[in-house]
């Protein structure tokens, strides 16, 4: 980081540290300056697109170069976030001069949190609720069609109950 001296942004472990996190690009999103992170499609789990530079590409891809501890290439959603120290985003043109044509597009270094000290055992868990916590009172498929004007086909749908 000494030798560099050009745009980065940096995401430290303070930012992201209490909150539900699944993988590395949501440590990102939002929390650093001219990166966009876009999911790929809208499924859950789906793919993240990752641009720091643009969409141009000298290399028939507009993914950074991540390198994590100092080893270049690796994927975003195999990293832990708990173990996560600091994301530094390199943006511009120079950090092709650190990293060559791999840097064309950015690079994203992480450094993950080294052990030392007495051995401790960290438990992390993340719940969510699934189910609606209380009906609200609506009108029923036959009622909404009537006060619309509509004829009702069929008996309709309680979406609630689906």
């Amino acid at each position: 980081r000494s030798d560099v001296t050009m745009a980065v942004s940096s995401v430290g472990e303070k930012s992201f540290k209490d909150q539900p996190l699944f993988n590395a690009t949501d440590a990102l999103q939002s929390r650093a300056a001219g990166v966009q992170v876009v999911k790929a499609t809208g499924a859950p789990g789906g793919g993240v697109k990752l641009r720091i530079r643009g969409s141009s590409s000298i290399n028939r891809s507009s993914q950074p170069l991540l390198v994590v501890d100092g080893v270049a290439g690796g994927d975003l959603n195999s990293i832990n976030t708990n173990d996560i120290q600091t994301i530094d985003i390199l943006k511009d043109a120079a950090s092709a001069g650190i990293y060559g044509a791999r840097g064309a597009n950015g690079v994203v270094v992480i450094t993950t949190k080294k052990g030392g000290g007495k051995p401790t055992i960290d438990a992390n868990y993340f719940t969510s609720v699934s189910s609606i916590p209380s009906r609200v009172n609506l009108l029923s498929p036959a009622e909404y069609a009537v006060v619309n004007g509509r004829t009702l086909v069929g008996n309709g749908t309680d979406l609630q109950d689906e």
